[in-house]
């Protein structure tokens, strides 16, 4: 429903960014409440869609339209968790070193708020 939400389009270096009224409990890295999602476009190669679930449910790649989102409470989130999903996608970084930066940098993100 629109009315819970509000969308910007090309805002910054997104595609596209939604806020949305209805929040949902998320315990990775830390718990926090997703509400923020943000879009790019990006390619991921299907394959990879099993191990970027497993790296994080709030990512969601989206093969139809060749982009990628992050659902999270803040920005920096957003974008810690799209390069983590980039290093996973070109094969820098293991799903399961991704998870460990991700709780280890989580509380120098929220040390900005």
């Amino acid at each position: 429903m629109a009315s819970r939400r509000i969308i910007w389009h090309n805002n910054g270096p997104w595609k596209r960014t939604i806020v949305y009224l209805d929040t949902v409990p998320h315990n990775f890295p830390t718990p926090h409440l997703d509400y923020l999602e943000q879009t790019i476009d990006y390619k991921v190669p299907v394959q990879l869609f099993d191990e970027l679930a497993q790296f994080d449910g709030s990512l969601y790649p989206d093969r139809t339209s060749g982009e990628a989102s992050a659902k999270c409470d803040q920005e920096a989130a957003n974008f810690m968790a799209l390069n983590l999903m980039h290093d996973i996608v070109t094969g820098r970084r293991t799903v399961e070193d991704a998870r460990q930066f991700a709780i280890e940098i989580r509380p120098i993100l929220m040390s900005d708020i």
